[in-house]
């Protein structure tokens, strides 16, 4: 038997892109498009490890070179400002995920401290200039080796690598399996799936100095409400204070 599959909607199709003349014409605007009066550049010192005490951070270097107008970590930044899980399931373990890793890193290429300076040449120089004294730990980066018995857990602070477990019942499972024609057992595995832009979640932030109602932020992600609201919380921001621009 031959079944006959016909293209509807948009399953099969090959719509026309309507977003793509701008971008491939060099009409696009990115982040790095933006050029503000006396704007400021924002670069990182990432650790090279996946998991590591950080012993000392010495930002002396950084802060000595000309240009150089702000040079920050972890323990400069408020609890306040610690990233929050994009969902919360029952029982999940939450740690602490700072803007800046502050007593460890728990990830390679976590940023570690920051630098603001006039040029991005500037930022860059002075983020390698800091020194980062680590003590390096355990790790593991495959998650069946992180459930075996005496695997390095990834956060101190909790007692053990799970997450969460979550359960779903629906039907008579066993009554299923028992009727099957067949059973099958296989072993599955999934890369990790991450959404890729043609430009990271960037932001060129512009205070109206007269009138800070009217301050702006010149944003890559479209999400303009749920990024309004995160970076008024950030800045400790009263609603309003932030109007917030997502251009094409």
């Amino acid at each position: 038997m031959t079944t006959e599959h016909t293209p509807n909607g948009l399953i099969g199709a090959s719509p026309k892109r309507v977003e793509d003349p701008p971008l491939i014409t060099g009409k696009g605007c990115y982040v790095d498009d933006i050029n503000l009066t006396g704007m400021l550049h924002l670069a990182f010192q990432r650790s090279p490890y996946p998991h590591a005490k950080i012993i000392s951070i010495d930002t002396s270097g950084a802060k000595a070179m000309p240009g150089v107008e702000a040079v920050i970590t972890g323990n400069d930044l408020s609890e306040k400002l610690n990233l929050a899980p994009s969902q919360v399931l029952p029982n999940m373990k939450i740690p602490p995920h700072p803007v800046l890793a502050r007593g460890a890193v728990h990830c390679a290429g976590v940023p570690v401290a920051a630098v603001v300076a006039r040029t991005r040449a500037l930022a860059q120089d002075a983020a390698s200039a800091i020194e980062v004294e680590y003590e390096a730990l355990p790790s593991v980066s495959n998650a069946e080796d992180a459930l075996k018995p005496g695997a390095p857990r990834a956060r101190e602070e909790l007692d053990s690598n799970v997450c969460y477990t979550m359960t779903k019942n629906g039907g008579n499972v066993d009554k299923a399996f028992a009727e099957a024609d067949h059973v099958f057992t296989m072993h599955i595995a999934s890369p990790r799936q991450v959404a890729l832009a043609m430009e990271p979640r960037g932001i060129g932030p512009r205070r109206n100095r007269q009138c800070p109602r009217l301050s702006r932020k010149q944003d890559s992600s479209h999400r303009s409400r749920r990024r309004r609201r995160l970076r008024q919380q950030g800045a400790s921001l009263p609603r309003g204070y932030c109007r917030l621009l997502s251009r094409a």
